[in-house]
């Protein structure tokens, strides 16, 4: 369960493409005792709830794994397949800051999630950014690109005769 020390994060760095390896930093310093709690803690983790509590415990240190530990994190937490993993996704991967109002105008609590869930939204952003280009390579080929592209450029076309625009 040391899948978060430093030389197991750049290892895995190491063998990721070139596009992804570009948003996922070498770690500049891992906290080894974080690093053992973690190993501990993690499989006492029952719940989904239980992990979003443990990251608000521990917010500043999940802050200082950076972005390669932290999608490390959360990559672990995906595989335990929690019947309660929707909670965890919306509370820890939030672009709200601390003190904003979130949807219904509740204000973002004050447990520790707050000040890590931007963190952790703007790693899973940078982590689709990247494989975004490979993602959409695989789904059309050049030649139905080409076409959505043209059939696009003819409706805006259409839409600045109109007006529209």
């Amino acid at each position: 369960m040391d899948f978060l020390n430093k030389d197991r994060l750049v290892k895995w760095r190491a063998v990721q493409p070139k596009d992804v390896a570009a948003v996922t930093e070498d770690p500049v310093s891992v906290d080894p005792a974080f690093v053992e709690l973690v190993s501990k803690r993690l499989p006492t983790l029952k719940t989904a709830a239980a992990a979003l509590d443990f990251v608000g415990e521990r917010a500043e240190d999940f802050k200082n794994l950076g972005r390669a530990g932290r999608l490390r994190f959360l990559a672990w937490v995906l595989a335990q397949k929690y019947s309660d993993i929707g909670v965890f996704m919306v509370a820890l991967v939030s672009d709200t800051l601390p003190g904003e109002e979130e949807e219904g105008g509740a204000v973002a609590g004050g447990d520790g999630r707050d000040k890590i869930a931007p963190f952790f939204y703007s790693d899973i952003l940078a982590f689709a950014e990247a494989l975004g280009p490979r993602i959409a390579a695989q789904i059309v080929d050049a030649q139905t690109l080409d076409a959505v592209a043209g059939a696009s450029l003819e409706v805006a076309s259409e839409f600045e005769m109109k007006g529209r625009m």
